[in-house]
């Protein structure tokens, strides 16, 4: 049987996905044709519709977040015309890792800032957290866009585990169920509450063990588990 991992984006994440399931003996493989023929099939950030997990995501960060708003889930408030007072960002439709915030962007949409006291990523898949890290500045880290490219790391040790908030695996379970996903790594921050940031379908999997807590729940869903 063999396992294709879309990239067509030629992305480390899809990579480390098949290398993590090649580890499990899996017969995997990311190919960058999202048509090759194969026995089962995960896209990785975008759609497909002959994809067996994930096959349609919303690829929208507006769309996604009136998705969770309707479906009640606690996010930042939005807005779709500027407005006039109070700490508001712009975003792009399609951001990624906060560059919009720093090069600046044509509008999309507006998101009201937040005064986060911390970021937790939450892994779940089919409905089960399978792993959560928290967000760890670096030294000359952003002081507020808690992305690996500005200088913040995920750690997944006790620090993280020690500094759980009661609540925060709850909402990010709802916000992958509420957008219709089989899998997401959604980002939490804790301030007044918890509040999802973001649902990412395409996690970055540099840590080793991430990339095989996805591939063991792949495997079992593939061999029909």
């Amino acid at each position: 049987m063999l396992i294709a991992v879309d990239n067509p984006h030629k992305w480390q994440g899809p990579i480390l996905l098949a290398r993590a399931l090649r580890s499990l003996g899996q017969n995997a493989k990311a190919f960058r044709g999202v048509t090759i023929p194969a026995d089962f099939r995960v896209t990785w950030g975008f759609s497909n519709p002959r994809a067996d997990l994930n096959p349609r995501i919303l690829g929208d960060k507006l769309r996604e977040l009136q998705h969770l708003h309707l479906a009640g889930v606690r996010i930042p408030t939005f807005s779709l015309v500027e407005p006039a007072d109070g700490e508001w960002l712009a975003r792009s439709q399609h951001h990624r890792q906060g560059q919009d915030l720093i090069r600046g962007c044509r509008p999309y949409y507006w998101v009201k800032r937040l005064d986060l006291t911390c970021e937790f990523r939450v892994h779940v898949f089919r409905g089960q957290s399978i792993r959560l890290g928290m967000k760890i500045p670096g030294d000359n880290a952003h002081p507020w866009i808690r992305s690996c490219r500005h200088g913040w790391r995920i750690s997944y040790g006790s620090d993280a585990q020690n500094a759980y908030v009661s609540g925060v695996r709850s909402i990010a379970k709802r916000a992958v169920e509420a957008l219709g996903y089989d899998f997401g790594a959604v980002d939490v921050g804790v301030g007044r509450g918890a509040v999802v940031l973001e649902v990412n379908t395409a996690p970055g999997l540099d840590n080793v063990n991430t990339a095989l807590a996805y591939a063991r729940h792949i495997a079992q869903i593939a061999s029909g588990g």
